[in-house]
């Protein structure tokens, strides 16, 4: 059986991006990245938008594109570490 995602509010989603990917998106920018339909993916519950931690990363990798060759290894290392995973 699958197991539910856990949804984050709007102001979780945004700490969510600057503490994992480095994007400072605050959560009134979240919001109006929701009407342009330039966000991540969301689903509604009311007047909340809640986010998955899949959909915050699949918009994060578009947003932080391919890396320069210079910086990759110290991007993955930094993400890798952020996850808790030994380089």
């Amino acid at each position: 059986m699958a197991e539910n995602p856990k949804f984050l509010s709007r102001a979780e989603a945004a700490s969510y991006l600057e503490s994992t990917w480095g994007l400072k998106r605050s959560k009134a920018t979240l919001a109006k990245l929701a009407v342009s339909g330039k966000g991540p993916s969301y689903h509604r519950s009311g007047r909340d938008a809640l986010y998955t931690t899949a959909s915050l990363d699949s918009y994060a990798e578009q947003e932080v594109g391919l890396p320069a060759p210079q910086a990759t290894q110290h991007k993955i290392e930094a993400i890798l570490k952020s996850r808790g995973v030994a380089a």
